[in-house]
């Protein structure tokens, strides 16, 4: 059994989304890593979908799914640029 296979395990055992949202991290990290970015992506989107939108892990996945749409190139997940966020 892997490192992450055993985190994975203990994040499931521990029921907390934090935990689990950090376990899909990694995962996600795994697999851009390797090139398998679809994959990646999912991670991310799974451990978003588990966090609480106050949680400080957020940002850890938002960097790692915005990097990687990027290098796949799907405009269609891309967040939109900073600047039209800073416009009020």
């Amino acid at each position: 059994m892997t490192l992450l296979e055993q985190g994975a395990d203990l994040a499931g055992q521990l029921n907390d989304p934090v935990t689990s949202a950090f376990v899909t991290w990694i995962r996600g990290n795994v697999c851009l890593y390797a090139g398998d970015l679809p994959s990646a992506i999912a991670h991310y989107e799974n451990g978003l979908a588990v966090l609480p939108a106050s949680a400080g892990q957020r940002v850890h996945l938002l960097i790692g799914r915005a990097i990687t749409v990027g290098l796949a190139g799907d405009e269609k997940k891309a967040p939109p640029p900073a600047t039209s966020r800073l416009r009020s």
